[in-house]
């Protein structure tokens, strides 16, 4: 949930926020109509609040020299962002070619790149093998895919390889939840008979390190569960290990780590987490004689509480219940909140003036213009709403605008970021109509029909 601090900081001075940067071309404004920015809302970032869960991961978990999180580009791509990540020694996990770039456009070193993809190509993974990231393989047949690339390209063998693994039904913990799902489920990984084959052969290939990735939870809230994830890689990395006469360079127990979206939940205890972690960790090397470095895959963690999308209410609507109308698209914003049925996002009613409204609480729905019969929250209790109160939605810096959907044709709202020092800039703007129908457009200026 949105921290007392960032609330302290933001709301008194959310309406001259919203002042200054309202976007200057919205729909009816005089410029043309392609450069109508679609939303006059904002997710606004705290930079402070990243910076502090960034310092808690390296204090409780990070306690070893290359030990490190790698941040999840999908949870937030904005450059910004992901330059920030480098800033404080994180690295980044990439996904597909559009986030490799957005790492290069970063600034990110290969070292500082894994490339966690599945369901891959060729000219997919070629792309990731030219940049000389660490490959993540996802599948048995990935090996393959990579030989192809390789040879196709007259590349090397890279040194360093890693495998995603999925331990299937070995992990019957509480491992798994609505978003990812069981194990046995999930579409990634390799199994746990085709792991150790899997190493075999990339060895005999001329791969000379290794490493291991394996995440069956997602936004988990149980430390016991997020750690036995760790001790679960060390133990593969000892069997594995011993089996190639190859130590392990690091283990990546993925992301997970979950945030308290809801009023009443307890956040993740790092401190407990990183006692077990470093616990095992320290075992693993009284056994073994050295110690692979522990990395991470969080994204929502270091992100998510950390953002607000702020809009203002431009209807209140009495049908066989009452909606609230927000002048943001959810489904562009904050589409979890209509694709998961569970998912809840706290909401905040401010006056015109910042001022947190209180008082008797009615039922709402509140809802975006879709046309679809989806809500942005349901059954909320709010303080009786007034049209152009400020609406104020948590925990929307991560798997916001990162999952938007277009439909209808309605547009991201921008992006801003409320720095340490209270200063604020906008690091994405408004997208415009102009921005969602360019690539029709330019088909137009093409070579035309092709007959056959």
């Amino acid at each position: 949930m949105m921290s007392p601090d960032f609330k302290s900081r933001l709301f008194p001075l959310l309406p001259q926020i919203m002042y200054d940067f309202e976007p200057a071309r919205l729909v009816d404004s005089r410029a043309p109509v392609e450069a109508w920015a679609l939303s006059p809302a904002a997710v606004i970032l705290d930079e402070k609040g990243i910076i502090e869960s960034i310092d808690e991961m390296k204090r409780c978990l990070f306690v070893r020299p290359g030990d490190t999180n790698f941040f999840a580009v999908k949870c937030n791509p904005n450059i910004y962002v992901l330059r920030l990540m480098l800033s404080m020694g994180f690295g980044l996990d990439c996904a597909s070619p559009t986030e490799l770039y957005l790492a290069l456009l970063a600034n990110a070193k290969p070292s500082q790149i894994m490339y966690t993809a599945n369901n891959l190509t060729a000219n997919y993974l070629a792309y990731a093998v030219k940049l000389n990231c660490i490959i993540n393989i996802d599948d048995v047949t990935g090996l393959d895919l990579l030989v192809e690339v390789l040879k196709n390209n007259k590349l090397k063998m890279p040194e360093l390889i890693c495998f995603r693994y999925n331990p299937g039904d070995r992990r019957s913990d509480g491992g798994s939840n609505f978003i990812i799902g069981e194990p046995v489920n999930q579409k990634y990984g390799l199994t746990h008979d085709q792991i150790l084959p899997a190493y075999k052969r990339a060895k005999q290939l001329g791969a000379q390190e290794f490493g291991i990735h394996m995440m069956y939870a997602s936004n988990c809230l149980d430390y016991q569960v997020l750690a036995a994830n760790v001790t679960t890689q060390l133990d593969m990395a000892d069997m594995i290990g011993t089996e190639l006469g190859s130590p392990f360079k690091f283990i990546n127990a993925g992301g997970g780590i979950g945030v308290n979206y809801r009023p009443g939940e307890k956040p993740v205890d790092l401190s407990k987490m990183g006692e077990i972690v470093n616990g095992a960790m320290a075992d693993f090397e009284a056994k073994h004689g050295y110690l692979p470095q522990l990395w991470l895959e969080s994204g929502r963690y270091v992100v998510a509480p950390h953002g607000a999308l702020v809009g203002r209410i431009i209807n209140v609507l009495q049908k066989y219940k009452m909606f609230i109308g927000v002048d943001f698209c959810d489904a562009c914003d904050l589409h979890r909140a209509n694709i998961y049925e569970t998912a809840y996002h706290h909401i905040n009613l401010l006056d015109v003036y910042g001022q947190p409204k209180t008082g008797d609480e009615i039922e709402v729905d509140v809802i975006g213009p879709l046309c679809e019969n989806v809500r942005l929250a349901k059954a909320r209790l709010l303080p009786v709403p007034r049209k152009n109160d400020f609406i104020v939605v948590e925990d929307a810096g991560g798997h916001g605008q990162a999952m938007a959907s277009h439909y209808n044709g309605w547009g991201l709202s921008q992006t801003l970021v409320l720095h340490t020092d209270n200063s604020v800039s906008r690091i994405a703007r408004a997208e415009t109509i102009g921005d969602l129908i360019q690539t029709q457009l330019l088909c137009e200026k093409e070579v035309g029909k092709v007959s056959y």
